[in-house]
């Protein structure tokens, strides 16, 4: 076996041996025999991690006719690890009042639009397909104005 020795401080030694690089008889054992213990060690360890573990189904009767009386429309999904699940119904349409302001009303025309874009993740073409698949109930136009869309805002428009 080798030693190496370090000098701490005066009339004091410390020795090291090194025994994984033993060069005597059995030394290349050694090493042999620790490098296939390790990969066995690391084969189980993967295998034992990977595998799916199935849930114990239930020996109760009057739990699995339970389970097997409930509908899928009540019974709940469970959550998808790909990202958020199907979106809930539509929230009720906003009703936008009349207040006679017209940049209020465009203003908060606007405000439904972006929350529509948000929610749908999607822009619509123009203001009525944003009335229709919104169901938000705005005030009717000024005489001789008409809503549009323009850069994801609400404006009038000229006739």
């Amino acid at each position: 076996m080798r030693t190496m020795g370090w000098r701490l401080l005066p009339r004091m030694k410390l020795t090291l041996t090194l025994s994984c690089f033993a060069t005597g008889p059995g030394g290349a054992t050694r090493k042999t025999t620790v490098s296939l213990l390790s990969a066995i060690l690391l084969a189980v360890a993967l295998t034992a991690g990977c595998s799916k573990h199935q849930p114990a189904a239930s020996t109760n009767p009057a739990t699995n006719a339970a389970q097997a009386d409930a509908s899928p429309e009540t019974s709940a999904a469970p959550p998808s690890p790909r990202g958020p699940g199907p979106m809930g119904p539509l929230p009720p349409g906003a009703v936008i009042p009349d207040s006679g302001d017209v940049s209020a009303t465009l203003g908060q025309l606007s405000l439904e639009l972006s929350r529509y874009v948000i929610r749908t993740r999607s822009v619509p073409k123009n203001f009525e397909e944003f009335i229709a698949k919104s169901h938000v109930q705005a005030p009717p136009a000024p005489p001789g104005k008409k809503y549009a869309i323009r850069k994801q805002a609400v404006v009038l428009l000229n006739l």
